[in-house]
């Protein structure tokens, strides 16, 4: 089954418009805390697609687990189906001869 994903904006959340940038000193430490913030939804961002891929590769491979359980049991009936037609010819060969 699939996971729900977290829909987070961390670009509505930590976006600072170019404009509203102070051209001062302090505008270095509020960068630092704007690449912060960034790396934090990177690594989020990084967190839900690991999580989304390892999901699809799950549901990946119970579906080709359950193709093969039904191949599988297609050829037992055609394996049944064989044996019951040898049994008949076998019979008929007996009453023929």
């Amino acid at each position: 089954m699939l996971r729900p994903v977290p829909v987070r904006s961390c670009e509505e959340e930590n976006a600072i418009p170019p404009t509203s940038r102070p051209a001062s000193q302090g505008s270095k430490a509020s960068q630092g805390s704007r690449a912060s913030r960034l790396s934090e939804c990177v690594g989020q961002i990084g967190t839900t697609v690991a999580g989304v891929v390892q999901d699809m590769l799950a549901a990946h491979k119970e579906d080709n687990d359950s193709r093969q359980q039904v191949q599988l049991q297609m050829m037992l009936v055609q394996r049944e189906e064989a044996e019951l037609r040898l049994i008949e010819a076998q019979k008929s060969a007996c009453t023929v001869a």
